[in-house]
Order: structure tokens, then C-alpha cells, then sequence
């Protein structure tokens, strides 16, 4: 819909008034005005008619583009809620940490070495259920022993980088402490959400804008 316009200097106002515009691929001449019109959003010729204004914007809202703006206007209320969740949720996470970072690193660093020893063992069990020479059985035994040794090599690393991953866990601990005590920092990503939904904003009008100039011949 937007694709079918011609730039003109000015809206006519008469009847067959013939109108000074920059020619494109689907209007190679200036048209003549056979209603005339007003202009709208700065932008865009619109029939003085009701009539036609109203099947016109009909016809636009019936596009994709009027169809996404009708949801984004229907759903608006979705997004808030979803945002304020999000805070929330956030919020809680980082106070949370305060107590529970160190037991859940601990937690998942025995986890891994838990499951790459438990399913060496696994694996070198299931390779027993078939018969000698098999390929099958070399193969998951060989499996088993890999796994053994990446948890071998695990706890090595572990054990080199000890004093840093304390390190890690009370950083993390401070940044939960700083965030519980200074709780407007929640709000620095949401001023940029906003600026940067300013902009998509404006990328989406000045899009339609070029858009709707046309195709230059």
C-alpha cells in the first residue's frame, strides 16, 4: 500500500489539480488530483471525503504492517506486565545470590564430576552386556575410560584454579550485596530499553517514510 505513492510538493486541494511531485517507477508522470485531500502525520495525502478516508485506512490497517501495529496496539499491556515480572524476578535472583552463589558453583562442579565419573561407570557397564571381540563393547569401554579421564582432568583444573574460583564466588557475593543496597542500579537497563526503543521507533517512521517515496526512476 505504502509502495503505491507519488512525493508531491503539496496535497491538492482541487479537483484535477495537476501536482508537482518526483516522479518514480509506478507514477513516470505527475498524476492529477481527482479528490482532493488534507494533509496527515506530516506526511501523507488523505482524501477529504469520510467516505474514502475511512475505506482507505481500512485498506491500510488490512496490510501487514497495519496488522502489526493493530497487535502491538492490542498487546501493550502484555509487555508491561512482562517487563515488571522481569524486574522482579531479576531482582530476587541477585538478592538471592547473596546466600546461595557459593553452594550452587560447589553444587554444579561436584554435579559434573558426579555425572562424567557415574556415566564412565555407566558406560563401561552396558559395554559387559555384549560379547567379547565386539566392536561395540571396545568402543564403550573405550568411552568409559574417556570419560574417567576427563574427570580426572576436571578435578586437576579444579584444584589449579581453586583460589580463583573463591575469588569468583566472593565477587559475586559483593555484586549481590551491591545491587541489594543499591537497588536504582535495576533501573540503568530500563532507561536503555526505552532509549533504545525510541529508536526503533524512529527507524520504523523513517523507514515507512523512505518507503513510501517509491522506486526513483
Amino acid at each position: 500500500m505504502f509502495g503505491d505513492t507519488v512525493c508531491v510538493s503539496k496535497c491538492p486541494n482541487d479537483t484535477y489539480e495537476l501536482s508537482k511531485c518526483a516522479p518514480n517507477i509506478d507514477f513516470p508522470t505527475c498524476p492529477r488530483a481527482e479528490i482532493g485531500s488534507d494533509l496527515y502525520l506530516s506526511r501523507y495525502c488523505l482524501p477529504r471525503n469520510p467516505y474514502m478516508k475511512e475505506e482507505l485506512l481500512k485498506k491500510i490497517a488490512s496490510g501487514d504492517l497495519g496488522r502489526y501495529m493493530s497487535d502491538l496496539a492490542t498487546c501493550w499491556w502484555v509487555f508491561l506486565v512482562l517487563g515488571g515480572i522481569t524486574f522482579v524476578l531479576s531482582f530476587t535472583y541477585l538478592v538471592l545470590m547473596r546466600w546461595f552463589a557459593k553452594p550452587i558453583i560447589y553444587l554444579s562442579m561436584v554435579s559434573i564430576v558426579v555425572l562424567l565419573v557415574g556415566g564412565g561407570f555407566y558406560v563401561y557397564f552396558i559395554a559387559t552386556k555384549y560379547e567379547m571381540g565386539d566392536n561395540t563393547r571396545k568402543a564403550m569401554q573405550g568411552m568409559g575410560i574417556l570419560l574417567w579421564i576427563l574427570s580426572g582432568i576436571y578435578l586437576i583444573i579444579l584444584c589449579c584454579c581453586w583460589s580463583r574460583i573463591k575469588l569468583g564466588c566472593a565477587i559475586m557475593e559483593a555484586s549481590s550485596d551491591y545491587v541489594a543496597n543499591t537497588p536504582s542500579v535495576l533501573f540503568v537497563p530500563l532507561i536503555f530499553f526505552v532509549i533504545c526503543g525510541a529508536w526503533v521507533v524512529w527507524w520504523v517512521i523513517s523507514a515507512i517514510y523512505v518507503y513510501s517515496v517509491g522506486e526513483a526512476q
